[in-house]
Order: C-alpha cells, then sequence, then structure tokens
C-alpha cells in the first residue's frame, strides 16, 4: 500500500542514519568496530524476567541511537515502535517510551522496558538475519498485538550488523 511505501522510506531512511552514527563513532574512536559488532552479551545484574544484557556499545546506543529511534517513531501515529537490532535480534537500545525504569511487575515491565533485550521470536529472527531490500512479516508481540513488523538490514563498513524494524498498525 502507499502506507506500507511511506514506511519503507522511513525504514530506510533509519538503517541509513544509524549505519552512519556507527561508522562515524568507529572513525572519531568512540567505539572501535571489534566492539560495534561484537556478539557477547553480558547479563544485567541483578537478573531481569525477561533478560536483558549489556554489551561493549549499548551505552552509545542509548545517546546515540535513542534519539534516532525517537525522531522516526514521531513520523506517524499508527507506528508503534522503531528499533535498531543486530544481526541476532539484540536491542542495544530502544525507543525512550519503552525504556522506562523497571517495577519488578514482569507483566508491566514487558510492556514499559523492551530496551537490552534478545527479540529471537521467529518475526524477530528472520528480521534481524534478512539481507534482502525489505522484510515485511504480520507480528504477534508479546504484549498481545498484532502489527506489521517492516525491517530493512543495517550495513556497517559494507558489513551485515542487523536492521532496523518499525512495528506498526495495520489498516482497519
Amino acid at each position: 500500500t502507499d502506507f506500507d511505501n511511506s514506511m519503507l522510506a522511513l525504514a530506510k531512511s533509519a538503517a541509513w542514519k544509524c549505519s552512519q552514527i556507527f561508522e562515524q563513532a568507529i572513525d572519531r574512536g568512540i567505539k572501535t568496530e571489534s566492539e560495534i559488532f561484537s556478539t557477547l552479551y553480558f547479563p544485567v545484574i541483578p537478573l531481569t524476567s525477561p533478560p536483558t544484557f549489556n554489551t561493549f556499545y549499548d551505552d552509545f546506543c542509548d545517546s546515540a541511537i535513542t534519539p534516532v529511534e525517537d525522531k522516526f517513531l514521531g513520523k506517524n501515529d499508527r507506528i508503534i515502535f522503531v528499533i535498531l537490532v543486530d544481526k541476532n535480534g539484540y536491542v542495544p537500545a530502544h525507543n525512550s517510551i519503552y525504556s522506562l525504569p523497571r517495577t519488578g511487575n514482569t507483566e508491566l515491565d514487558i510492556k514499559r522496558n523492551r530496551t537490552k533485550r534478545i527479540f529471537n521470536d521467529i518475526t524477530g529472527f528472520y528480521a534481524s538475519k534478512n539481507q534482502s531490500e525489505f522484510l515485511m512479516q504480520l507480528y504477534r508481540r508479546d504484549t498481545g498485538e498484532i502489527i506489521t513488523d517492516l525491517s530493512v538490514p543495517v550495513f556497517v563498513r559494507d558489513k551485515h550488523w542487523g536492521a532496523i524494524r518499525i512495528g506498526y498498525l495495520m489498516e482497519q
């Protein structure tokens, strides 16, 4: 649809912006290429449910990627989330509205704190691994909503890093 095409344009723009941020961080010595591409996930202590992780680069993403995700989230009211995921489905930084402090109530926290998680369900797996121009999937979130998940790959220095995923409400 025209709306899907507009979401694809947004996803491509967000992917390009995130790629540029990573490449500039490497060029400026803020993070090394090894750190950006690291797939070592360190459990957050105290342990959380669902599990959350830190990496060598998630601190950088909190300050550099979250504002980009939030900017694209604000482009349309039908957009539920805009996230950068690595090739394993790890979300180093989520939209601000989903990065709220944990309460200890797992049911509530699943809705308010979605950052630093690995989304390796079938939709997340395919989105993070896809290297084609885009991938559109029907996504049943762990919060119960059924939405469209549109992802485009992110490349850093011409190597596949992961994807931008935009989740949005389907037309009624």
